[in-house]
């Protein structure tokens, strides 16, 4: 005679992932997704990218912020143009180096949009709004450019987290 055997029910537990875990993780996605735009190369200046090139040009050679005939410029703010100004006192003038200065800002807008996402929506939100903001055409766009438009797009969430 048999007798029946009687097992412990062994429940599965979920695997579980540390945050120490889940932040390397999304490092590494962050790090992997943003090799196009930092292997991004610039085009051919625009009219306004020359622009925004030359006012940051005179200001950091100590010519205030004036076109290359000496006038004033007086339609936009100097935030950008002082940027690149910064940036051609530290390496010197050029455009390929310059093309950083709108690419750390485009890194830093998706940054932004994640700690945005997560404040509003939730970790999981956060992570793929950052994700997608990454694989976008956008940050590679105005991170291959001298357009100011990732730096005031990076103000404008800024200004939006502190709220």
């Amino acid at each position: 005679m048999t007798t029946p055997a009687i097992y412990a029910a062994r429940t599965a537990s979920p695997a579980r992932v540390t945050p120490a875990l889940l932040a390397v993780a999304a490092f590494a996605l962050f790090v992997a997704l943003s090799v196009p735009l930092l292997r991004a190369q610039p085009g051919p200046l625009s009219s306004d990218e020359s622009l925004y090139a030359t006012e940051g040009l005179n200001l950091a050679l100590g010519k205030g912020f004036t076109y290359t005939t000496g006038e004033p410029v007086e339609h936009r703010g100097p935030v950008f143009p002082a940027l690149l100004a910064v940036d051609f006192k530290l390496a010197g003038f050029s455009i390929e180096h310059a093309v950083w200065v709108p690419k750390l800002f485009a890194l830093g807008n998706v940054l932004l949009l994640l700690l945005l996402a997560r404040r509003l929506f939730g970790r999981e939100a956060a992570l793929l709004a950052a994700a997608l903001g990454l694989v976008s055409s956008l940050p590679l766009l105005i991170g291959s450019s001298l357009f100011l438009d990732g730096v005031q797009t990076f103000f404008l969430l800024l200004t939006l987290l502190i709220l």
